[in-house]
């Protein structure tokens, strides 16, 4: 049997938040929607509406109302409004029966399926599952992509046109200082035994206060470049503003929270102190080792200041650990005065380059641009994405970022390709011996050696024959016995890749009967034979 299990959040009731349930209820009157069961408050930056069968695949729903408390914190109460508005509009109405159905049961199919793979149903319904299934989740993504322009549609018949559309902007602007948000709380640990505001009322608080104008332009230029995804039943900004007819809005600042007017300054203080008594119950200790291991940084790299001539593995490292500090200027003096003596190294130059485009400096730009043409395939990559990067961020309006934009769509498109290519080994492909130098050949021998669970290991490598300077190196492993576990597998495959990846792309497999074709290939390569017998 499946169980369909309630999800996680922290109730309210009607008595705690009179102007939440007041809008709740306005909406589901309007929406002509289901009632809800249970509100419950989350830590995500999310609101959804999930209809949970009592009964397993048989039915009788019960809904909950997900609203998540950053989001709230982030938005206006007509945007929240509006938010929620949508999310009924998926259940909402006459066409709603149809889009609800969808709903529901494209949850149920996405359950059903966890259950089949891990071997929780009967063997007859699992083979129906997989005639019927993949029928359905293609017929039921047009719906559920259309579905989505009639939930908007919805919203916009509740809260209006300008609240829907702010709606839907600030929601990618402040989705993106929620990314940052987390970014910048973990580099606190680097510097501070715990954090200066715990994690939730600091989002509080930057939620509270207008976004960098610079960050605000760079999200929704981000949001408005993304095309709706063939893979994603959700459209994209653009497409979602231009269905509602409405263009993107020039946001103002939120004078009071949706969650301060919606859930009131005490509840809403009361559910911040509950997660982030959770969240530090939860990462405190992790935060401590974080910071323990940042003094240990903090250490090499005042003893690396110290050394009057660095090396060139010395001179790198001291780059990273600036780098790890935020300390780009530091990094960028390093970064000079190495190839101001070495302007052959080709990838210190790079990293001097990166450097200049992250604090907006057009000489990393003129010189990517002139090593774009003799650079591999992903040298070439990292240095399109960097520069596309610093265009829109610095020069969107600038000449030259069409034609980043234009070279790096199509870097991606190859790079794509290669993964398609590299994701598959037929006996038909050539092998040969693998460029590995003896210092990597040794570690990667050591590690089997190290390991109790291996017999035999060889590397051989192939070109992808449309540009055969892109490489894949092929490992190819034995066990000693039959009975070895998976991840004692995947820990010698991880410390292996761990090797190889950093000189390319790379795939380790295990020998099998259906790859006897292979071991017969590989071992016939001269130096192929890295351990064992």
């Amino acid at each position: 049997w499946v169980k369909f299990h309630a999800p996680q959040g922290v109730p309210v009731k009607a008595s705690e938040a009179p102007e939440l349930f007041a809008a709740l209820e306005d909406i589901r009157r309007r929406t002509r929607g289901p009632k809800a069961n249970a509100v419950l408050i989350t830590q995500e930056f999310n609101a959804a509406i999930v209809q949970v069968p009592r009964l397993g695949v048989f039915g009788w729903h019960k809904n909950y109302v997900l609203l998540g408390l950053p989001l709230m914190q982030a938005l206006s109460a007509d945007e929240v409004k509006a938010v929620i508005a949508h999310e009924y509009g998926h259940l909402a109405g006459a066409h709603g029966k149809l889009s609800g159905w969808i709903y529901r049961i494209r949850s149920t199919w996405a359950k059903l399926s966890g259950a089949f793979e891990t071997g929780g149903i009967a063997f007859v319904l699992k083979r129906f599952f997989n005639w019927y299934g993949p029928w359905f989740n293609a017929y039921s993504f047009v719906l559920a992509r259309a579905d989505e322009y009639e939930a908007d549609r919805c919203s916009v018949d509740v809260a209006g046109k300008a609240a829907a559309a702010s709606a839907l902007t600030r929601v990618s602007v402040e989705g993106h200082r929620f990314s940052q948000h987390w970014s910048e709380l973990y580099h606190q640990s680097q510097h501070r035994p715990e954090p200066e505001l715990l994690a939730y009322k600091a989002l509080a608080v930057r939620f509270s206060e207008a976004a960098n104008a610079e960050d605000y332009r760079f999200a929704v230029t981000q949001a408005l470049k993304e095309a709706t995804d063939i893979h994603d039943t959700h459209p994209c900004l653009s497409d979602r503003l231009k269905a509602i007819g409405e263009g993107v809005p020039e946001l103002q600042p939120v004078g009071v929270s949706g969650a301060e007017a919606l859930l009131g300054a005490e509840l809403s203080g009361r559910l911040t102190e509950k997660f982030d008594m959770e969240w530090w119950q939860e990462m405190g200790p992790a935060w401590q080792e974080n910071y323990e291991k940042a003094r240990e940084r903090f250490q090499r790299r005042e003893a690396l200041l110290a050394v009057t001539d660095l090396g060139r593995e010395e001179a790198q490292e001291l780059i990273d650990l600036h780098e790890h500090f935020n300390d780009i200027p530091l990094a960028i003096d390093v970064a000079e005065v190495w190839a101001a003596t070495h302007p052959d190294d080709e990838i210190m130059c790079l990293i001097l380059w990166r450097l200049y485009l992250e604090t907006g400096d057009r000489r990393g730009l003129e010189g990517m641009t002139q090593a774009l043409n003799k650079a591999g395939h992903e040298d070439r990559l990292q240095m399109l994405a960097a520069m596309v990067t610093f265009y829109e961020r610095y020069a969107q309006d600038d000449a030259g970022h069409a034609e980043a934009d234009r070279q790096l769509a199509e870097a991606l498109k190859f790079q794509n390709h290669i993964q398609n290519r590299f994701s598959r080994l037929e006996p038909s492909v050539p092998l040969e011996s693998a460029d590995l130098n003896d210092e990597v050949r040794a570690k990667i021998a050591d590690i089997a050696a190290q390991s109790t669970i291996i017999r035999s290991l060889w590397i051989a490598q192939r070109r992808l024959p449309e540009e055969p300077s892109v490489c894949q190196f092929v490992a190819l492993y034995v066990c000693r016995s039959d009975q070895t576990s998976m991840v004692q597998k995947e820990m010698f495959m991880d410390e292996v890749l761990a090797q190889l990846q950093p000189q390319g792309y790379a795939m380790i497999v295990e020998q099998s009967r259906d790859r006897d074709w292979l071991k017969k290939t590989i071992r016939a390569i001269s130096g192929s034979h890295l351990y064992g017998s």
